[in-house]
């Protein structure tokens, strides 16, 4: 059952802050992951870069 005195607008409104700050820090962690992933790629084709030498 729902309340009876629901206000869709408002509950938008205070959603909205809370909701932009986890698609930020979602898009913080792709970022991450983007960069990690290129990082290995690249040093898994140069031994130096390992510490293998």
């Amino acid at each position: 059952m729902s309340a009876p005195d629901t206000n869709v607008e408002k509950q938008r409104e205070n959603h909205r802050p809370p909701l932009i700050g986890i698609a930020l820090v979602v898009v913080f962690a792709l970022v991450l992951l983007t960069l990690l992933l290129g990082w290995t790629f690249y040093a898994g084709q140069s031994a130096s870069l390992a510490g293998i030498e």
